[in-house]
């Protein structure tokens, strides 16, 4: 693996900040078949330049995206230096898009994992039921949902919103169920995994049809 780590770098920019960074191409290459294709082929203008100019992209092409991108490619972990866990997920959101956009393979479940240890830092006695979506924003929802289905972030975020869901009668994300059908639909996905974790034989619920009982584990 070594070799990789080597020249040729490439440079890539994003057109509104002064700020580069330089990627040994053969790592990013072995990552991302876009990049291959645009820095492997003499047919693309990035491949004679060896350099890339991005345009900001606002929830997906940012400097921090490619700093993380970064740290990623050379050390298998991302850690932004963010104190404000908002904004934290927010600059994690812009990685995971980014990398989508790009197909650059294995970054989706570390960042899930991420994620997942920033909602994990709510104390539960203060937070309460929302405890999982604490530091989730409806951008986050939204920026989530021009993921693929199966993806482990957007598996995540209607993961964390079951809880509050099902528990609370103002739920923080209830409009966007509405304006979001996708977003509905993970959530139902989410609920439907939740109830399948029922311990109890007997756990059932009202039937808003028959109006008798349903036993959610008697399949």
């Amino acid at each position: 693996m070594l070799p990789l780590y080597h020249e040729p770098t490439i440079k890539i920019r994003v057109k509104t900040s002064d700020a580069e960074i330089a990627i040994s191409r053969d790592l990013l290459c072995a990552k991302s078949p876009v990049f291959t294709k645009m820095f492997k082929n003499g047919h693309f203008k990035e491949s004679q330049d060896q350099a890339l100019d991005l345009e900001e992209m606002d929830g997906i092409i940012s400097n921090r995206a490619l700093e993380g991108l970064l740290q990623w490619l050379y050390r298998g972990i991302v850690r932004f230096d963010i104190k404000n866990r908002e904004e934290n997920i927010s600059a994690a959101m812009e990685l995971v898009r980014f990398a989508d956009m790009y197909e650059i393979l294995g970054l989706e479940t570390e960042m899930a994992k991420y994620i997942q240890d920033i909602l994990l830092d709510a104390d539960t006695e203060f937070y309460g039921i929302d405890r999982n979506t604490w530091f989730i924003n409806s951008d986050h929802i939204i920026s989530a949902l021009n993921l693929p289905h199966d993806h482990a972030v957007r598996r995540l975020l209607a993961a964390a919103s079951v809880e509050g869901y099902m528990r609370s009668d103002d739920y923080k994300f209830a409009d966007l169920t509405q304006e979001y059908p996708p977003f509905g639909a993970d959530l139902l996905r989410g609920v439907q995994l939740a109830l399948r974790g029922l311990r109890r034989s007997d756990a059932s619920l009202v039937d808003p049809i028959r109006g008798g009982r349903i036993y959610i584990n008697n399949r």
